[in-house]
């Protein structure tokens, strides 16, 4: 898994953009790809479901130092070899709509499915995720927009399920559905429509999670309370809910 995050350089003065550019980002990203790949660009775009990468929408600001930056992720080792082949070349500009940006920098963050797991060795006892662009679950045609334990989490396993060459060594639904819950959050409602699209309703903000116990724990509980960080940590690669591949659901776990 790769996670790039690309700082960009805007002209003073220039107006930022008033609309939703997750789907910006996505187009450019499948851009670039075809200048590469032709063939894997139309794989991309043509992959029905859950897509195996995803992207941010552009940030004007970052907590760090203030400039815009956009993050894409691949959440496959075929498609970050890949990446990696291409950056070789790397952007020198970043066209999202009819706004275009200098790239000053490149990240980039490499992980595995295996390094995940390897790294989950604490029982965690809470957990807390900070939703930074608008999540949302589908459930019989409509939008959720709640981060309800089994509907955030569930999107994690179903992503790792999907994509991971190491399945998850034990079953986690059920822990998910009896032993998570939602101890603390403060939330908004978001309204998502981008190129004239749909409008999607979704939530941001923070939820803390707690792990509760019961009377009679299962002998798999040690094992849950530790997949269940790697599950979190891989909530920053995969992102949560429906179209992570244009923008929503971007997640970073609070300490």
């Amino acid at each position: 898994m790769t996670l790039l995050t690309l700082t960009l350089y805007v002209q003073p003065n220039s107006n930022p953009p008033s609309h939703w550019t997750g789907r910006h980002v996505q187009a450019w990203f499948l851009n670039w790809l075809r200048a590469h790949d032709p063939v894997l660009a139309a794989q991309l775009h043509d992959h029905n479901g859950r897509k195996p990468y995803a992207v941010s929408p552009l940030f004007m600001q970052s907590v760090e130092n203030g400039v815009p930056f956009l993050q894409i992720t691949t959440l496959t080792a075929d498609l970050s070899e890949r990446l990696a082949t291409f950056l070789q070349e790397p952007p020198r500009s970043i066209q999202l709509g009819a706004l275009i940006f200098q790239v000053d920098s490149i990240a980039v963050h490499r992980s595995s499915y295996e390094t995940l797991i390897r790294e989950a060795t604490e029982q965690v006892t809470s957990l807390a995720l900070h939703f930074v662009t608008a999540a949302t679950f589908r459930s019989q045609q409509m939008d959720m927009p709640l981060p309800l334990p089994p509907l955030v989490f569930g999107s994690l396993i179903h992503a790792w399920d999907m994509f991971s060459p190491l399945p998850l060594p034990i079953l986690l639904q059920p822990f998910i559905d009896t032993h998570l819950a939602i101890a603390r959050c403060e939330l908004r409602t978001r309204h998502i429509t981008s190129s004239g699209r749909e409008t999607r309703i979704g939530f941001t903000g923070s939820v803390r999670y707690m792990v509760r116990d019961t009377l009679h724990d299962p002998p798999t509980m040690h094992e849950w309370r530790v997949l269940i960080g790697a599950l979190v940590r891989y909530a920053a690669f995969a992102g949560v809910g429906a179209q992570t591949s244009a923008g929503m659901g971007q997640v970073h776990v609070i300490p």
